[in-house]
């Protein structure tokens, strides 16, 4: 499983994609549910994996720079969210001063999981029963050439 942010102005896009079997696809979006509520309920950012993530985002700064189009990037990224011209360079420096308690506070401002859109891929008539037990609601769409309706 993996989860990623994408930066956008007006939303936050939270991905997780998490590759199952088809019979475990609703159990497994059961856990993903349950541990998302944890978190944002009491759970929040653990002392480890705050040190990890601030120290590992402050190392991965110099490799984000490597090529021209990364640099374009980052320009970009500086212009469309109005950031400082020296953002990058002082990111390293504030990694280190964030809190767990802030970070929780973020999360829970950005993340709402009544809000979310599942997307699942796999044979709709093992898969929508599981989702219909969890009371998600299912749109059904068929790729050109599969057997769905």
């Amino acid at each position: 499983m993996s989860s990623a942010v994408s930066e956008r102005q007006d939303r936050v896009i939270y991905r997780i994609v998490a590759p199952v079997q088809t019979d475990q696809t609703g159990p497994s979006i059961a856990a993903m549910q349950a541990d998302m509520g944890a978190f944002l309920k009491d759970k929040g950012v653990a002392p480890d994996e705050l040190s990890w993530a601030t120290q590992g985002a402050a190392r991965e700064l110099p490799g984000a720079f490597e090529t021209s189009s990364s640099v374009l990037d980052g320009l970009v990224k500086i212009v469309q969210f109005q950031r400082p011209d020296d953002y990058y360079t002082r990111l390293a420096i504030r990694y280190p001063t964030f809190t767990a308690p802030q970070l929780d506070q973020a999360a829970r401002a950005a993340l709402d999981p009544a809000k979310l859109t599942w997307v699942v891929v796999g044979d709709a008539a093992k898969i929508k029963p599981q989702l219909d037990k969890l009371g998600l609601p299912v749109d059904v769409a068929s790729v050109p050439g599969s057997k769905a309706k």
